[in-house]
């Protein structure tokens, strides 16, 4: 076989595996909490490895690249459509074993590849890299696109497409443009369609803020993906509605119907008692402490946000009717969105904040928190350093 399809297929399985363990770290998140994703990621090396060493042991397997590749695309189908359907049922080990034997024949495709053309190891390697690069670099727009569940998906896309690259037989070769065709279909059209792909929270088995929220008595509203999670948008049945990202940390949303439910919230205690005039918000959420600052009085409100997804599913909603009246968190001039880390955002003004606000930082998405993912640095000796050094003579910062 040419070393050009072996390294094609090699790039495609290797970003079949990157995009499969990041979408399954968000699903993990999305059904159980971000800690979750940790197992996740233990799974994918180790299963990697075990298929590497399934495939050492049992060398006919080293001389079926195009089947395993087959099968491990078939798999993830499968387990992802099971995870789905599941819905957090079985917690998360049921979850993990859906998604084992994937990594599984993934490590075993990789070995056979590799062991059956060691000469020319440095180019299919360059090719595994380039495959894993692009599916690290893919993923978060795939994600804000199509969602976690799609993005695995188009991970089985990938892998069955390595399989027709690597087969040698012109009918295998067929079945697998109609497996790509199906794959890919399933990963689109409910994107396009404007339906998610993973059921309604009200099925969810998980006892997460959202679901128990539904079975109080709530409505679903809407839902949107983002690079951080999926957000979902809840009327409570007092009238008040509230942005939950990932089923778990909720913000209240400052609708004008719903004025004296937001309005009573803790977090408005140091709005009110400093009166602040320069207000700078790290984790704007949907938007109620920007409405506090502004119902104050403040002058300028500069609102820092990573969750732009969700933030605009509250802007959307905003706007409904309702009685009595509130200034706009999104609309109103004196308040400037801003979706980047908020460090970033303080560091590149001008230091002379009246209050700087943390209140919506911490959300057991998939954080570094314990035994998790991505890093979380707000609280840390350098954060807290740059916020002070931000506050204008006599601001303050609440926690």
């Amino acid at each position: 076989m040419p070393l050009a399809r072996r390294a094609a297929a090699l790039g495609l399985l290797s970003f079949a595996g990157l995009l499969t363990e990041l979408s399954w770290t968000r699903l993990a998140g999305l059904f159980f909490y971000g800690e979750a994703a940790y197992f996740v990621v233990t799974l994918a090396v180790a299963g990697l490895s075990l298929g590497a060493a399934v495939a050492t042991f049992q060398p006919q397997l080293l001389r079926a690249p195009a089947q395993v590749s087959i099968a491990a695309s078939l798999t993830l189908l499968a387990g992802t459509l099971l995870t789905l359907q599941l819905a957090g049922w079985g917690g998360i080990g049921a979850s993990l074993a859906a998604v084992t034997p994937t990594f599984i024949l993934l490590g075993m495709a990789f070995t056979a590849l590799f062991a059956s053309d060691a000469r020319h190891a440095p180019r299919l390697y360059a090719a595994d890299l380039l495959g894993a690069a692009a599916g690290a670099g893919l993923a978060l727009p795939l994600f804000a696109w199509l969602g976690a569940p799609s993005g695995a998906l188009l991970a089985a896309t990938a892998a069955i497409t390595a399989g027709g690259v690597l087969a040698a037989a012109r009918r295998v070769r067929r079945l697998t443009l109609v497996g790509f065709v199906a794959s890919l279909a399933l990963a689109l059209l409910p994107a396009l369609r404007g339906v998610p792909l993973e059921p309604r929270p009200a099925s969810w088995t998980g006892a997460k803020s959202l679901t128990l929220e539904l079975g109080r008595g709530g409505t679903h509203l809407a839902t949107a993906w983002g690079t951080l999670g999926r957000s979902d948008l809840v009327e409570r049945f007092d009238g008040s509605t509230v942005m939950y990202l990932d089923g778990s940390a909720g913000s209240l949303v400052p609708t004008p119907g719903a004025a004296a439910s937001w309005r009573d919230d803790p977090g408005r205690l140091p709005f009110e008692a400093l009166q602040p005039r320069d207000v700078f918000i790290v984790g704007a959420g949907a938007g109620v402490e920007v409405a506090h600052a502004l119902e104050v009085g403040a002058t300028q409100v500069v609102a820092a946000e990573v969750n732009e997804a969700g933030a605009k599913l509250a802007a959307d909603l905003w706007n409904q009717p309702g009685a009595g009246t509130a200034p706009d968190p999104f609309g109103d001039p004196r308040a400037g969105w801003v979706f980047d880390e908020a460090r970033s955002v303080l560091t590149s003004l001008d230091p002379s904040w009246d209050l700087i606000a943390t209140s919506q930082a911490v959300t057991r998405t998939v954080e570094a928190r314990g035994l998790a993912l991505t890093e979380n640095g707000l609280y840390t000796v350098e954060s807290l350093r740059t916020m002070l050094a931000s506050l204008a003579p006599g601001g303050a910062l609440s926690f």
